[in-house]
């Protein structure tokens, strides 16, 4: 059988993106981060394809923003693998907020749930729970993820209200 990407050996190494393009699915979810798209995507075909825009932008938002949370931790620069196992993220047949690629179940290797949270950024809009003693559920509200792929949190002005001129 013949795959579209190469390197590929199986249907779970790659997934066709809502542009219509085909990646490998061991491609990091947003740039030079230790998730990848395989963490997010479900392992059945039939059920990539419902990969939407607005799925594949809130999966690499909440990326994003883990990535900046693992930034914080000292280990970042000097690991050799994904200190993260995640235990579901996007489920197509879940119920909200599953179904949207907002909300992930993931645990770090070596650290538990409340040492991950001391190190959250400031101002980030994540929405967290413990679930156990290393096992955290993260969410990204819908109100944080635009179509431009910037975070909402960046913009200082409110809405409605002009940037002064330099």
């Amino acid at each position: 059988m013949a795959f579209l990407v190469p390197g590929s050996r199986c249907l779970a190494d790659e997934f066709q993106a809502a542009d219509g393009q085909w990646y490998s699915a061991m491609r990091a979810v947003s740039f030079n981060s230790w998730l990848q798209w395989r963490d997010a995507l479900p392992a059945e075909p039939a059920q990539r394809r419902r990969l939407t825009p607005a799925i594949q932008e809130a999966i690499s938002s909440l990326g994003r923003h883990i990535d900046e949370l693992h930034q914080r931790l000292g280990e970042y620069r000097r690991l050799g693998a994904s200190p993260f196992r995640v235990g579901r993220w996007w489920d197509p047949d879940g119920e909200p907020p599953w179904d949207s690629g907002r909300r992930i179940l993931l645990r770090h290797e070596r650290l538990s749930a409340q040492d991950l949270l001391v190190h959250r950024p400031p101002r980030c809009p994540l929405l967290t729970a413990t679930i156990s003693t290393h096992w955290l559920e993260l969410e990204l509200p819908a109100t944080a993820v635009v179509a431009t792929g910037a975070p909402a949190t960046t913009s200082r002005v409110p809405p409605g209200r002009r940037r002064p001129a330099l």
